[in-house]
């Protein structure tokens, strides 16, 4: 429960046993909490009152965080992002290499490139949890590219969580550590 809704309920309880006492000399607060500074035992109208904004204050919290979550969700979706770092490796593409890549479809599967094969899968996301299943490439021999697609394709199957920061997106392990690192670019 959250500490608000604790401490205004805690307030009413005290409230009423000191105003069963002293029906005629209301106690006086000191205490600088929301709770505790607006409710007076003259009324209880007020703690209602109390408990409808800090619900209210709670909701909107809510809100804003779901917002916020949203935002990073579409942001995350059909965006291409491009592979920069593997493992904390700088990865530089070559002239005559393919970029390694990665998009998240709003159909939940994934496409993109290890910078040799193309890269297909699904996905599932729930909150900042990234689940990846049936990862699969195809088999071409690459003269260039090729260095980075077995690190990139075996961090994909290891990944657990993302975050997405301004045009980066991490994906991370579940110990929390940054698996690879992208960066949202315009198509190619």
């Amino acid at each position: 429960m959250n500490t608000k809704i604790i401490s205004v309920l805690a307030t009413l309880a005290f409230l009423n046993t000191a105003c069963s006492k002293e029906e005629n000399t209301p106690p006086s607060y000191t205490n600088t909490s929301t709770a505790t500074s607006v409710i007076s035992t003259s009324s209880a109208t007020t703690a209602a009152e109390v408990i409808e904004s800090t619900m209210a204050e709670q909701e909107d919290n809510i809100a804003a965080t779901q917002e916020s979550t949203s935002t990073a969700t579409s942001e995350f979706l059909n965006t291409y992002w491009k592979l920069i770092a593997l493992k904390d490796a700088e990865i530089i593409v070559g002239e005559k290499e393919r970029e390694p890549h990665i998009i998240f479809n709003a159909d939940n599967r994934i496409s993109g490139s290890d910078g040799c094969n193309s890269i297909m899968g699904n996905y599932k996301l729930e909150g900042e949890k990234l689940t990846l299943s049936q990862v699969a490439s195809t088999m071409m021999a690459c003269a260039e590219g090729g260095e980075h697609a077995h690190d990139f394709k075996k961090s994909l199957e290891e990944i657990t969580t993302f975050k997405v920061h301004a045009d980066q997106l991490e994906l991370r392990n579940e110990k929390g550590l940054v698996l690879a690192r992208f960066k949202a670019v315009a198509l190619p």
